[in-house]
């Protein structure tokens, strides 16, 4: 396609536009070479860190991949050396399910130990962090992009943590199991465990102090619920068409982002309420 160069007009089209801006851009590049040779390494440093963090995610999320032989440009050698004992003890043996793809991209998963016996680790299984930690991640990477502070600060995060973990302490059988071997252990209903009685009294504590902020709360802090889908449960939905491997797939949305955005108001007007019940 031959363009002259003149400037776009309301009636180009599409393609029209982007040739014209293909040769403006070209012509650029042949009157300034050495700024054109700056960003083409910039750009190259930036795929090399975007590849170098790819890498380094997945085996922190513990995909079954070995941390590469060779250390990736724009790592340092601590990151480096981090990623190469963190890829060490999360490989997966053999028979070994991680989470699928749909799962890895609704939330973030961690390897935990699971039974620990007189100090020795027994066991490791996938743990999904709570949504309102990808909330935070999320929040603190726009900060540093927009140089803000972040609205969710270590604080909230913390204090969320302790909600969830006296909701999780709470929620625990008052019985023992019957195949509790330790002293003690005999099945039987005796006094309720001391972490069962303190969950149930600062979950009543916390959510005193909560007011009207205490449903939202709970579905996002409790229940990993995302802010539009307590927009949809409050306010309805629609479906929306979205383009999935080449196909146009229908899924609900929220009416409109208005609701989306007053959720997010009363789970920061909750927040503040949240610091300052655990602060007392």
């Amino acid at each position: 396609m031959t363009v002259q160069n003149r400037v776009p007009s309301e009636g180009d089209s599409r393609a029209e536009r982007i040739a014209m801006a293909r040769q403006a851009m070209d012509e650029n590049r042949a009157k300034n070479p050495e700024v054109a040779a700056e960003i083409d390494a910039r750009l190259i440093a930036l795929r090399q860190r975007a590849e170098a963090e790819d890498a380094a995610r997945a085996v922190r999320l513990g995909h079954n991949q070995p941390a590469p032989d060779k250390r990736p440009d724009g790592m340092s050698k601590r990151e480096w050396k981090e990623l190469r004992k963190l890829a060490s003890k999360r490989q997966l043996k053999a028979g070994d399910v991680g989470p699928t793809e749909a799962q890895l991209a609704s939330g973030l998963y961690e390897i935990r130990a699971v039974g620990i016996v007189k100090g020795q680790v027994t066991g490791r299984a996938y743990h999904r962090l709570p949504w309102f930690e990808t909330l935070a991640r999320k929040d603190r990477a726009r900060a540093v992009k927009e140089k803000r502070p972040p609205a969710i600060s270590i604080a909230a995060l913390k204090a969320m943590h302790h909600y969830r973990d006296a909701h999780e302490a709470a929620a625990k059988s008052e019985i023992r199991c019957g195949l509790d071997v330790q002293e003690g252990g005999r099945g039987s209903r005796a006094d309720a465990p001391v972490p069962v009685v303190w969950g149930s009294m600062e979950i009543g504590r916390i959510e005193s102090a909560l007011d009207g902020t205490l449903a939202t709360m709970r579905a996002v802090v409790l229940h990993d619920r995302s802010f539009s889908d307590i927009a949809m449960e409050r306010y309805g939905s629609r479906d929306r068409e979205f383009i999935v491997d080449g196909q146009f797939i229908n899924r609900p949305a929220p009416r409109s982002n208005t609701h989306v955005t007053a959720i997010s108001q009363e789970f920061a007007l909750g927040l503040v309420k949240l610091v300052e019940a655990v602060a007392q």
